[in-house]
């Protein structure tokens, strides 16, 4: 009788590490590309999220992004053309009706295991618009499409044929410790289905207004009256944020908070240098 015992007693206590080992694992990444001396730069965004033991993550209550300092939305892009209208693109859903306000595309895999066997992924469509919340400085919009090249989308028309349009918030919000400026509410309980982001990627070029400026190029001779006597043209070139301020670490610091269901909470912060163009 003493042997039984003794394995299961050693079973459950192994079992009991198993479950002590497993742990929720969010994992984030941000890269700036192609800066301009103007201003302008792509991010580049990656995440993971994925329990260690293979099993099916909790799914996502909320989530928070927080930016660098000092990056702001420039008055000017948040009137037309540079908003979509998302009553507009809700009715049609088709993306084109806000394509002058597109502001990146993207990828992700969606986990809703058991409901379907495996995630799938979805092409997105991210879209800057106005307010949408008490408080906020902008909105943005996430169109996200299945990927019908993927077997388990094209096998299953409900799923092929489903069309999704979430809406995050922007709100100037900076924290004490002089870090971070932006806070970024995003909009995961939406959908009104539970699902967690195994993967995404997103790249975000932003907007840029580009216009010729005539400038003089020889002043007017003491004979010729107060008219420029030749004139050139210039292109200028008007970013849709302001540049960070760059620490005297020369890092910028990014954070992301996830509250996931089980009361389970996770905070992760990222730093990358400064934009080569920065002051």
């Amino acid at each position: 009788m003493r042997l039984p015992t003794t394995a299961s007693a050693l079973l459950a206590f192994f079992c009991l590490v198993a479950v002590a080992q497993a742990a929720v694992v969010h994992d984030f990444s941000v890269e700036l590309r192609d800066e301009k001396p103007y201003g302008a730069a792509t991010l580049h965004l990656t995440e993971k999220t994925y329990d260690t033991t293979g099993a099916v993550p909790p799914a996502t209550l909320s989530g928070t992004a927080w930016l660098p300092k000092g990056i702001s939305i420039r008055p000017r892009f948040l009137r037309k053309p540079y908003v979509c209208n998302l009553r507009k693109l809700n009715e049609t859903k088709n993306p084109s009706v806000c394509r002058r306000a597109r502001i990146g595309t993207g990828r992700a895999l969606i986990d809703i295991r058991p409901l379907l066997a495996e995630p799938f992924p979805v092409n997105l469509q991210i879209f800057l618009a106005k307010a949408t919340a008490k408080g906020a400085v902008a909105s943005y919009a996430v169109f996200g499409v299945p990927d019908q090249r993927a077997p388990l989308v094209r096998n299953s028309p409900g799923l092929r044929d489903a069309r999704a349009l979430v809406i995050g918030t922007i709100f100037d919000d900076p924290t004490p410790d002089g870090l971070y400026g932006y806070r970024i509410e995003d909009p995961f309980t939406q959908i009104g289905l539970k699902f967690s982001v195994a993967e995404a990627e997103a790249t975000l070029p932003g907007l840029t207004i580009t216009k010729r400026v005539r400038t003089c190029a020889q002043p007017p001779g003491r004979r010729s009256g107060s008219r420029c006597r030749r004139t050139e043209s210039k292109v200028k070139r008007i970013f849709w944020v302001t540049a960070p301020h760059c620490p005297a670490s020369r890092k910028l610091s990014w954070k992301a908070d996830l509250r996931l269901e089980g009361g389970i909470s996770l905070s992760t912060v990222r730093e990358t240098p400064c934009p080569r163009f920065a002051l």
